[in-house]
């Protein structure tokens, strides 16, 4: 094996293509953290290194849901208390006390939230509305989710209950705090309002690549 030492190699002539070796060839960069997996990445003034690509991750990231059903009062909007993780990768989510997500790193985040919305007994149609809303720090922060009442048929004596999923794109400081709150408004205030668990609902959330 020959080497040539050099400080700078330019294409010769008029041509601006510098071709380094055949197709069948395999160029090795030494040095710059080489490892399995990683991408050839530059600084501002043109030095190049092999690193991890990080920045090519959904994450932070979570997902958790509700275990068993929440109760509800009735037309007030309740935090929803999604007790199990799922998954996790950065970030903190309290699935014990505040219920929060918590990104840990600045960017711009999906979240996504599925709840299934019941009351047990009266009719049907007795549901009012049922909302879900994403709150910021202890405030609601984008258009809640709305399901009015638009049934058109003869009342029933089946209970009613609806799914409602609200997905949402905001940009998220790293301190930052997400929680779900819910709401159920129906006319016969007897019968038990409750958030479905047994994964039926759930919120999770992720990272946006590049942002």
């Amino acid at each position: 094996m020959s080497k040539i030492y050099v400080d700078a190699v330019e294409p010769e002539g008029a041509t601006t293509v510098l071709t380094l070796g055949s197709a069948t060839d395999t160029i090795k960069i030494p040095g710059g953290g080489a490892g399995a997996s990683k991408v050839l990445t530059s600084d501002a003034t043109g030095g190049a290194t092999l690193a991890a690509p990080a920045s090519a991750n959904n994450t932070p990231m979570f997902s958790a849901y509700l275990s068993s059903n929440q109760n509800l009062a009735d037309a007030t909007y309740e935090k929803v208390q999604f007790d199990t993780i799922s998954v996790t990768d950065g970030g903190t989510y309290d699935n014990t006390t505040d219920f929060d997500w918590t990104p840990g790193v600045a960017g711009v985040y999906v979240l996504k939230c599925n709840l299934g919305l019941y009351h047990a007994g009266g009719h049907q149609t007795d549901m009012e509305d049922a909302n879900i809303q994403y709150y910021l720090n202890g405030s609601a922060f984008v258009p809640e989710l709305n399901f009015p009442n638009t049934y058109g048929y003869t009342q029933n004596t089946m209970p009613g209950w609806v799914h409602l999923q609200a997905d949402a794109v905001v940009t998220l400081s790293a301190t930052d705090s997400i929680h779900v709150m819910a709401l159920i408004n129906h006319t016969w205030t007897a019968y038990q309002n409750y958030v479905k668990g047994d994964r039926a609902s759930y919120f999770a959330s992720y990272k946006l690549i590049g942002s």
